[in-house]
């Protein structure tokens, strides 16, 4: 994770896959905010930002709000707003046994 991003959020996808959010924490009247969004595996109450600096967003947004679910190992993310970058791959273990989400985007842009 970027040096000035804070934790936001944690959500529960589906057993073996979570949601994490985080903000970039240094931007101004001329800066938008830049969302970051990770799938990990539920790291209990462990420093979330420590572990993050472990792994890279799939998805950055502007919006902080998007509807998130998963069935298995497929994410279906919807969002409205800007996209600033996306990957449909991840891969991180749970127990040792690598969890590879398929990961679609539906993405409705907005004039900002």
């Amino acid at each position: 994770t970027p040096p000035h991003d804070i934790f936001v959020s944690k959500k529960k996808l589906s057993d073996s896959i979570w949601l994490y959010v985080t903000k970039y924490d240094e931007g101004n009247a001329s800066v938008s905010d830049i969302y970051r969004f990770y799938l990990d595996k539920d790291n209990g109450n462990i420093d979330v930002m420590q572990k993050l600096k472990e792994r890279s967003p799939f998805l950055e947004t502007n919006p902080r709000t998007i509807v998130a679910s998963a069935y298995g190992n497929t994410v279906n993310i919807k969002i409205t707003g800007k996209v600033y970058s996306f990957t449909n791959s991840d891969l991180f273990y749970v127990d040792g046994i690598a969890v590879m989400p398929i990961i679609n985007l539906v993405a409705n842009g907005t004039r900002d």
